[in-house]
């Protein structure tokens, strides 16, 4: 699984990340699309599966967490690793609560 991190202390890194994937999205779109209609589609794929895990997740929509682009192509197109994804960002809230109580013991 290619998650990035966890926690609050790195959002300064997920931040810049996601701003430069954001304007390598922006160039792409500008950029007269030479590939066919598989790409595009692959693409749309995986930006709206981007979009549904930021609504449904909030350790996504808040940036707590990175998750490589490839590791998205590849929950996009294929639904065991989309679950195993998914149910690894539901524990994410058990698992940085745990975190605070094992440094305040």
């Amino acid at each position: 699984m290619a998650i990035s991190g966890i926690g609050s202390e790195y959002n300064n890194v997920y931040e810049s990340t996601y701003a430069a994937q954001k304007n390598e999205a922006a160039k792409k779109e500008a950029a007269p699309a030479q590939a066919g209609k598989a790409k595009d589609t692959g693409e749309k794929a995986v930006s709206d599966y981007y979009s549904y895990l930021q609504k449904n997740y909030d350790c996504m929509s808040k940036g707590n967490v990175a998750v490589s682009s490839e590791y998205l192509k590849k929950c996009s197109g294929d639904s065991k690793k989309a679950k195993e994804l998914e149910d690894f960002l539901k524990k994410i809230p058990d698992l940085e609560k745990q975190g605070y109580e094992q440094l305040s013991a």
